[in-house]
């Protein structure tokens, strides 16, 4: 009799979690498309549409949608957010609860949706995070994930080489290695050794960091100030991007050399905290085994929260404020639903 009530509490735990996480994936899924009409509606323009389709040139569609576009910067944020998770599931969980039109349909809304921007970062992000998730979903076998790892690495240079020539017309096989050499490479470090050369400092940077700050102050922006000093000296300041920077730069620009020796310890502690907070949420309120949340939170986390943004709300925590926000969107209603209905199959089986 034991042994029986075990298997049918496993059999729902199964169930239940496929449910939310099929709630959560349409939660996830309107939520997205209203934030992108809404964003169309404040202004914003589709940059590589834009940019293909219009001839115009692809840094200006850019610069466009961050200086004149009044889209909230929080906008942006959440749909990294909603892209990222909804890539995940429908990676993980696609084949069991959505026919493959449905999953086509969601794929082509999260691609449209991550490249509004016109960035490249994060479509190459999402296509890599779809995949790994596909492929850690559906099989365990070494040789099949060295043949899908290969297929995403392929997939994606082609990708990005078609997605480069956007913005470069006349690129090659040549110049586009030395783009992925320069941009992938030294790009990604290059604020670094910029500021420890100029030596920008600004205790105001700090204000940045500290959760809620937004409603009360309006700080420099860290990475702007960086590309103004160097690279854009000449140019106007809606003319230019920011320059990717390790959070070491903008530790030395809030507190000097101090904060550098202190600040890894710091990320350290709070990305773990954030992980952890992560995996909790997905097996708590999706009763998902604790390996499924493992493998969720990790590419969830890492896709969030990018190292080259200077501390990207690691030094105060304040990214797991903006993560608890979403999940209590996303999550909570997911379960709650999943819950009043379980609850009332309950009641009518037993009347």
């Amino acid at each position: 009799m034991l042994e029986k009530e075990s298997t049918d509490i496993s059999i729902m735990n199964t169930e239940t979690s496929l449910l939310r996480i099929k709630i959560c994936v349409v939660i996830t899924f309107a939520m997205l498309i209203i934030c992108v009409l809404l964003m169309h509606a404040l202004g914003l323009e589709h940059a590589f549409i834009k940019s293909i389709f219009l001839g115009e040139d692809l840094l200006t569609a850019r610069f466009h949608n961050t200086h004149f576009a009044n889209v909230p910067t929080h906008f942006r944020l959440m749909v990294l957010f909603l892209t990222s998770l909804l890539a995940i599931l429908i990676g993980l969980y696609g084949r069991k609860l959505y026919s493959t039109s449905v999953i086509g349909l969601m794929l082509l809304v999260l691609l449209y949706s991550s490249s509004i921007y016109g960035a490249k970062g994060p479509i190459i992000k999402l296509i890599i995070l779809y995949f790994i998730a596909f492929s850690t979903g559906n099989s365990k076998h070494f040789l099949k994930l060295f043949i899908a790892f290969f297929s995403i690495s392929v997939v994606t240079a082609v990708l990005l080489f078609f997605v480069v020539r956007v913005q470069i017309p006349d690129l090659n096989l040549t110049s586009y290695f030395e783009y992925l050499l320069t941009r992938l490479g030294i790009g990604q470090v290059q604020g670094v050794y910029e500021q420890f050369g100029v030596q920008l400092r600004d205790f105001s940077y700090i204000f940045d960091e500290i959760p809620f700050s937004g409603f009360f102050t309006d700080p420099p922006e860290y990475s702007k100030d960086l590309m103004m000093a160097t690279l854009g000296f000449s140019k106007e300041f809606e003319e230019i991007g920011v320059m990717n920077s390790f959070f070491v730069g903008k530790a030395f620009a809030i507190g000097g050399y101090f904060l550098v020796f202190v600040s890894p310890v710091i990320v350290a502690f709070n990305y773990c905290l954030i992980v952890s907070f992560v995996v909790c949420s997905f097996r708590k309120l999706l009763y998902l085994p604790k390996y499924s949340a493992q493998i969720i939170s990790i590419l969830f986390v890492s896709s969030v929260i990018a190292f080259t943004g200077d501390f990207n709300g690691l030094l105060f925590a304040k990214r797991i404020f903006l993560i608890s926000f979403f999940f209590g969107i996303t999550l909570i209603p997911a379960y709650l639903i999943a819950y009043l209905s379980y609850r009332n199959r309950l009641i009518k089986g037993v009347r």
